[in-house]
Parts: C-alpha cells; structure tokens; sequence
C-alpha cells in the first residue's frame, strides 16, 4: 500500500514540474498575474483615435501583450500601417466594410477599427497610406 501511494505521489509531482521536457508558453496577451498586472485571463488594451487629420495619441507607451485598438471617427478612410511591413489595416473608416470614402477609397476593415497585439518590446513606428502627414509610433515596454 506504502509503495503504491508513493508511486501515484511520484506520479503526481513529476506532472506538476512538467518532467515530460515541454516547455509552455503563455498564450498571446497573457501576462504573469500579480498585484500590479492582470492574471492570464485579463489583456491589455489601449486605444487610439484616427480622425481626418492625425492619430491621437500620435505617440502611445504600452506594456508587452497589450492590444491596440485604432478606430476611426472621422468621414474619411484611413490606413494604419506599418512602417516596417509588420501590419497594414487595409482601408477603415467609420462607414465599415464595403463603403467608399469622400475620395471614393474602398473600405475593408471591419467597423471603423483594427486591432494589433504588441507582443515584444521595441518602437513600431507607422503611418496612413493615404496621407502621408499621418504618423504614429507605439513603444512597447516589457
């Protein structure tokens, strides 16, 4: 009875230390829980707004998981695309999906908005293809 009782204990830490050699990865947007971060249920979420003339805030500091969500309140269709080829949005504007824009630009977001996860710190820098004056960047911390 001794040696099966060990046995199933053995059996029982060998899985809580994960004695199989895998290694797990928190999904996207999780982060490790604690008294000043979310537990891995919670994402991070930050928003920026895209009118017809610039994103506010042009500049946004987020912490690493955190999903950034651009939309679109003004009359125009605007990109919000990546400086280095990491993303690109297609057309959004506050019309949807389907709609033209007053300079006849064909939208395909999806309600105004688009979101991108930031998973790794760094300074992503990005722009409106189709004003070019329309610049942002969102710096990422760990």
């Amino acid at each position: 009875m001794v040696r099966g009782a060990r046995f199933i204990g053995l059996v029982l830490v060998s899985v809580a230390l994960g004695c199989g050699g895998k290694s797990v990865t928190a999904p996207a947007g999780s982060t490790p829980g604690g008294p000043s971060s979310p537990g891995p249920t919670s994402s991070r979420t930050a928003s920026i707004g895209v009118q017809d003339v610039g994103f506010a805030p042009s500049v946004d500091t987020v912490r690493a998981g955190t999903v950034v969500t651009w939309s679109n309140g003004g009359s125009l269709a605007h990109t919000v695309t990546s400086d280095g080829g990491l993303w690109n949005s297609g057309q959004i504007s506050s019309a949807g999906p389907g709609g033209v824009d007053a300079y006849g630009y064909q939208v395909t977001a999806a309600a105004g908005s688009y979101q991108q996860t930031f998973s790794s710190p760094g300074s992503y820098s990005y722009h409106c293809s189709n004003h070019a004056f329309m610049t942002g960047t969102i710096v990422v911390t760990p």
